[in-house]
């Protein structure tokens, strides 16, 4: 009797196995392709968007020279308030959160978000001085569309995503 309900164990187990394993292959071949970056494979989104504003060539370069140093000098500080993001959400994870820790990431987050914003509005004032008046209103429509570095995917077209 012993053996016969450790067979049927036995065989209830391999059926599940073989189930969960059926399921994962099948999700592996039915998966939905990845969603391709809005500004395209390789591209930075500022070569994009230069694309769109279809700016002449020495328009183009400054434009392109000013998006850069902007994404270098914005780098440390996009890395860190990624960091400290990650370091909230563990601290939150924690069975006991320390409450002074929650305080210190999230004023270390406020200022390094505040810290970003202010360059991405000094970018934008730069970069408004470089166009001409068709060129900036092109450029000033498309940045609802975008997101600042670190903050997540563009957002879709017609601006701030409905809730």
């Amino acid at each position: 009797m012993r053996r016969r309900w450790l067979f049927v164990a036995l065989l209830l187990s391999l059926g599940l196995n073989a189930g969960l394993l059926g399921a994962w292959l099948y999700r592996q071949q039915h998966r939905p392709p990845a969603r391709p970056f809005p500004w395209g494979e390789g591209k930075r989104p500022f070569v994009t968007m230069a694309d769109r504003l279809e700016l002449a060539s020495p328009v183009r370069e400054r434009f392109l020279e000013q998006q850069r140093i902007f994404f270098a000098l914005t780098e440390a500080d996009r890395c860190e308030l990624a960091e400290a993001r990650r370091e909230l959400r563990e601290e939150l994870a924690r069975p006991e959160p320390d409450p002074a820790r929650i305080d210190e990431l999230l004023s270390e987050s406020a200022e390094l978000n505040a810290a970003l914003d202010r360059a991405f509005v000094e970018n934008v004032l730069v970069t408004c001085e470089l166009l001409g008046p068709e060129e900036r209103q092109r450029y000033l429509s498309l940045l609802p569309r975008m997101r600042p570095p670190a903050a997540g995917p563009p957002r879709p077209p017609g601006g701030a995503p409905s809730r």
